[in-house]
């Protein structure tokens, strides 16, 4: 059995390459990839990059940049060598279980950079197919896995592991794939793909559309009741509740606002029918004439009761103080005639204290004509005349008249001095009081005539029957109170004016919207009778159907995920921590596990430790490398277990391995070749002889010259 013989019974295998024209390769060159590991060996810009390019390229074309397809940095890269060669042709020749398959790409040096490649299939069976297209319907229609399932085959390309592992959309996807859920996770792109907002969106747009040509006759009566809608949201009525049965409820409304502004302003209405619309509009509409007249005799006469307000309390306010001036007047005067007696007395005391003084007058002067007698006498009695009383001569006389001349002028005088400091002290205290009392009588008298002036100026500005005083005060308050509730009633008044010529507005604007809608409706109605209408709801209603399906499958497809991954999480661990201990040579065979999680949208799929926490932050480079490269096996060994296509392609590995790691590594994929096919290209050393060391691996060495890459095999 030869190399290219060498397939399972389910297995997709690479047996050989052929190369010309592409890139590096300016002449042809043939590589046989039968074995179980191939090791291209080759210093920097030998050609390794560029073989497992050529071998992409051909199965994918130009769609580099894609997710799990490889090298996608590439996307730029030239295809076509640029000295001298015409076109790239690269030929894949496959093992499966029908037979032998050939595959081949080409592209011409001119071909523009959107044009199609020259792309042909040779089937087992002898058929060609032409393009992808073909080759996918064949795959339909075949035993095998469809043709993106097969070009998956190819997506084991380790050129971006360690970036999947560390972007975490690709990682999520890459440990899906790990775990065999890529049909799963297909399935969940597609059901994402259709876009149920779109679809509902597109199926309200056709109908919308439809609609629109079909009642094109009723578009002036529906924009006319668009345009009153506005105009209604913007007095407060919402326009996705308007209906036919506002405008009676606004009529009823209507009426009741006017009979109650109508009993505000005093006036008696005829009944009106809030059933008739017309009448009701009529009437509402007069009303407002009949308030404001009203309106200006009320409010007319609650100035002039305002005015008396205003000057009963000005006069209530000046009344009090003169009150209190005559009061204590009057009672400064009772306080003094109860302490000094009255003014009658007090003149009938100043009288007799005058006729006293008077009698004291005549004393003194009987008194004074009575001591100049005596004198006289006794000048005479000097002189030797006879007494002029006795007519007697007494040789004592003169003595006796001088002595008691003296002792009744010393005493007379003493005496009327007393008596008269005495009375005048009395005459002059009652002139006082006599003084004190005209005074306190003047000054009750001028507030008692003070009072009587307010009296009559109070009595011209309150009503009859008001008295001053705290009667008067309390019917002062009990007016303001009147006053103030006839203000209010005028200003509610108003306001209920100013909204009943809003409702009439809202009223008016049902009136017309109402008509305007029941035109609109009745195209409507002529519309829902159209076989057409009928026949594009049952398109819509299919369509209805169609988006619950997909949501149902939606939720299957990620309950089926999800036990799925509940199955597989443990075993794919156990081979994920295996590979990552021959890599690395590490005691502990999981530094990292999968872990699910389920968001709303979604599960995805991350790396952590044993604590569940992120594993990628404590890792050094070596470490990451090791870990991509273990989880790249573990999918590739997974999807081999499940009898599905895998390969593995490895451009050079060992980066940032030291000498023990990358024994670990060699060691790692001679056990995956037993299993699946692996190609590697890498530089010479002791990790290229450990790979050339397992059983039935070959190997080249790749050089370069001025002619470009040459390809030289290795013996076994």
């Amino acid at each position: 059995m030869t190399a290219e013989d060498r397939t399972g019974a389910s297995a997709l295998r690479p047996v050989g390459l052929e190369i010309a024209g592409f890139r590096g390769w300016r002449g042809a060159v043939e590589l046989d990839l039968g074995a179980p590991l191939s090791v291209l060996i080759g210093e920097n810009a030998s050609g390794k990059s560029s073989t497992l390019n050529a071998l992409e390229w051909c199965l994918f074309g130009g769609t580099i940049a894609k997710k799990g397809s490889g090298i996608d940095e590439r996307a730029d890269w030239d295809v076509v060598a640029r000295d001298g060669a015409r076109e790239a042709r690269v030929v894949l020749r496959l093992a499966t279980p029908e037979g032998r398959m050939r595959v081949e790409r080409r592209r011409a040096h001119a071909a523009k950079a959107r044009e199609a490649d020259w792309f042909q299939v040779t089937l087992p069976s002898g058929d060609v197919l032409e393009g992808e297209e073909e080759l996918a319907a064949w795959f339909a229609h075949s035993d095998l896995p469809d043709w993106n399932e097969w070009k998956r085959a190819f997506c084991q390309h380790q050129e971006r592991s360690r970036a999947r592992v560390l972007d975490g959309a690709e990682r999520s996807i890459q440990l899906g794939r790990l775990l065999g859920l890529e049909q799963y996770q297909e399935w969940s792109e597609r059901w994402k793909s259709f876009r149920i907002g779109d679809l509902e969106k597109a199926a309200q747009q056709a109908e919308d559309e439809v609609e629109s040509t079909l009642l094109r006759g009723s578009d002036r009566p529906r924009a006319e009741a668009d345009r009153l809608a506005l105009q209604l949201e913007r007095l407060g009525v919402d326009r996705m509740s308007l209906n036919d049965a506002m405008l009676q409820e606004a009529l009823e409304e209507l009426v009741r606002d006017g009979e109650r502004l109508a009993q505000l302003a005093g006036l008696t209405l005829p009944q009106v029918d809030a059933s008739r619309t017309g009448a009701v509009l009529e009437w509402a509409q007069t009303l407002p004439v009949a308030v404001k007249g009203a309106r200006v005799e009320l409010a007319s006469r609650l100035r002039e009761d305002e005015a008396r307000r205003d000057n009963w309390t000005r006069a209530l306010d000046a009344q009090e103080p003169t009150e209190r001036a005559w009061l204590d007047a009057r009672g400064a005067l009772e306080a003094f005639v109860r302490e000094n007696g009255s003014h009658e007395r007090l003149v009938e005391e100043s009288t007799e204290l005058e006729a006293q003084r008077a009698a004291l007058d005549v004393a003194e002067r009987r008194e004074s004509a009575l001591l100049a007698l005596l004198r006289q006498a006794t000048e005479l009695h000097v002189s030797g005349a006879p007494c002029p009383v006795c007519e007697r001569a007494d040789p004592d006389l003169d003595a006796k008249l001088r002595a008691r001349t003296k002792e009744v002028s010393d005493a007379a005088a003493r005496g009327r001095e007393e008596r008269r400091v005495a009375l005048v002290g009395r005459l002059d205290a009652v002139r006082k009081k006599l003084a004190e009392w005209g005074d306190f009588e003047r000054r009750e008298q001028g507030a008692d005539a003070a009072r009587s002036r307010l009296r009559e100026d109070f009595a011209r500005h309150v009503p009859d029957g008001v008295e001053g005083g705290p009667a008067s005060r309390a019917a002062l308050d009990s007016f303001r109170r009147e006053l103030g509730d006839r203000r209010a009633a005028l200003d509610e008044l108003d306001r209920r004016s100013v909204e009943l010529s809003g409702a009439v507005e809202r009223v008016d604007l049902l009136r017309r919207w109402s008509a305007e809608n029941d035109r609109a409706q009745a195209a409507r109605r002529d519309l829902e009778e159209l076989p057409a209408w009928a026949e594009l709801q049952s398109v819509l209603d299919e369509a209805a159907g169609l988006v619950r399906d997909i949501e149902v499958l939606a939720d299957l497809t990620r309950q089926a995920q999800e036990a799925r991954s509940a199955e597989r999480v443990r075993v794919v661990n156990e081979s994920l921590g295996a590979h990552y201990a021959r890599i690395t040579g590490a005691d502990e065979p999981a530094c990292a596990r999968i872990q699910v999680k389920r968001t709303a949208a979604k599960l995805a799929y991350a790396l952590v430790d044993g604590d569940g926490r992120d594993v990628l932050p404590v890792l050094n480079q070596a470490a990451l490398n090791a870990l991509s490269l273990a989880v790249l096996f573990a999918q590739a060994e997974n999807r081999a277990r499940d009898g599905r296509p895998a390969w593995l392609m490895l451009d050079d590995p060992e980066q940032s391995l030291d000498s023990r790691a990358r024994l670990g590594l060699a060691d790692a994929l001679r056990d995956l070749s037993a299993r699946l096919p692996v190609i590697v290209a890498t530089f010479d050393g002791p990790f290229a002889d450990a790979l050339r060391s397992a059983r039935g691996a070959r190997g080249c060495r790749l050089t370069r010259d001025a002619g470009g890459h040459r390809l030289q095999e290795l013996d076994s």
